[in-house]
């Protein structure tokens, strides 16, 4: 299961699922530069047992009222709506 879930079309899939609404991020664009690459990276990683997530960043925001935000690395995200997608509603 874990073979079909990350395989390299499913993490492009993610990656589209993920960027939908943060195509101008700074973060999203130099994901996006060598994305091919990237998804290999990943997708190995993976496999071989060596992914490890990022680091959250904190930031606050304001509106509809103060908060403190945790957001994890674009690629993180991209695993993690990988797995929701083909691991979680597959199930």
């Amino acid at each position: 299961m874990l073979e079909e879930a990350f395989t390299f079309e499913k993490l492009f899939d993610a990656h589209k699922k993920c960027r939908a609404s943060k195509q101008h991020r700074k973060d999203t664009i130099s994901f996006e530069i060598n994305i091919s690459q990237n998804l290999i990276i990943l997708s190995k990683d993976i496999f071989s047992k060596k992914y490890k997530p990022g680091k959250y960043k904190m930031f606050k925001i304001f509106e509809p009222k103060e908060r403190i935000i945790e957001a994890l690395p674009y690629k993180d995200r991209v695993v993690l709506m990988a797995f929701c997608s083909n691991i979680i509603e597959k199930s």
